[in-house]
């Protein structure tokens, strides 16, 4: 029976290279990947980073190895997914929870994979988001253009990040007390988690936007220094409000319930070593995943007791259009 090794193609933020990543019995280089749920195991492979260019092929090649589960690819209606925000609102306004993110699926069916070729576009269409494309024996195949930052850790400094709230700027508007308050909500959690880890020179920066193709955000940068274990700072911060809500035990549950997919790697998290002192973790946002005859396309929101479904709606199609319009021209 085909199968293959793990490899994955990424390309850093405001950077021009891209890498390949291959598995093996040794390395210098690690990529490591974990689902949603706090629970699901961590996948980690290591392996000899070498230059992207020179094997512009190795996506296509290493797709044909792969065994494709078979995955239900019913999309979320709108009337679905309407109703979960309706469901959510409900529970917020009786002060059940704070915040919730719901999330909802989108097919676009594909006769090829088009790896290599989705990839280089990501990497064209989207300069300041981290471009990957991972073939996984168990994990299967995912890719997509993240704008959020996780954990970048630079020896026993760290940095992260607060990134919430969205307006699409083709149809520009001002900011909401509504997503004021559902960034707000990640940044103080983040503060707070952080704070009983006992961390030196914790900073956090004024609040900024980021933008992030058509999409902008509200960002709040944190900087610190902490001497602990990484794995421990992971299984702190991960997973934030921003892709869960809070409180988080509730609203994982609550998530559980409403929504009639699983998200997987969806709102996980994406970590690689970038020198020996160096390593950055991703929340894998703006990703799609390989069926075997076509991509399916996750985007979520954040829901607010101040939230409106239809407009809840309408930003998830704003953040399906990230990845969409890409593969609209391959």
């Amino acid at each position: 029976m085909p199968n293959t090794t793990a490899l994955v193609a990424y390309r850093l933020p405001h950077e021009t290279r891209s890498f390949l990543l291959r598995e093996a019995k040794q390395g210098d280089h690690w990529f490591e990947a974990k689902a949603f749920i706090p629970s699901a195991p961590k996948f980690r492979f290591v392996g000899h980073r070498t230059s992207y260019e020179y094997q512009a092929n190795a996506l296509n090649e290493a797709l044909q190895n792969i065994i494709i589960k078979t995955k239900n690819t019913s999309p979320t209606t709108k009337e679905t997914h309407l109703e979960n925000c309706r469901l959510a609102i409900e529970k917020l306004s009786k002060k059940v929870l704070d915040k919730v993110v719901l999330s909802r699926v989108h097919y676009f069916p594909l006769g090829q994979a088009k790896a290599d070729e989705l990839f280089s576009a990501l990497c064209e269409n989207y300069p300041n988001a981290f471009v990957y494309f991972l073939i996984h024996p168990e994990l299967g195949v995912w890719c997509g253009a993240s704008p959020e930052v996780l954990i970048d850790k630079n020896g026993s400094s760290y940095e992260t990040m607060a990134l919430a709230g969205t307006i699409d700027t083709t149809s520009p508007r001002e900011w909401t007390a509504k997503e004021f308050k559902e960034q707000q909500l990640v940044s103080d959690y983040i503060e707070q988690r952080l704070s009983a880890l006992s961390p030196s020179s914790l900073k956090v920066h004024e609040r900024t936007e980021q933008q992030a193709g058509h999409l902008k955000h509200l960002k709040t940068q944190i900087d610190f220094n902490y001497s602990g274990e990484l794995k421990t700072l992971l299984s702190f911060l991960h997973p934030t409000p921003a892709v869960a809500g809070t409180p988080l035990d509730q609203a994982i549950d609550l998530i559980l319930e409403l929504e009639q997919h699983e998200r997987e790697l969806y709102t996980g998290f994406l970590g690689l070593n970038v020198d020996e002192k160096s390593s950055t973790y991703y929340v894998n946002l703006r990703c799609m995943q390989w069926t075997g005859q076509g991509y399916l396309l996750y985007a979520g929101g954040g829901i607010t007791s101040e939230s409106s479904p239809l407009s809840e709606w309408q930003e998830t199609n704003s953040k399906l259009q990230v990845l969409q319009g890409v593969l609209e021209k391959l």
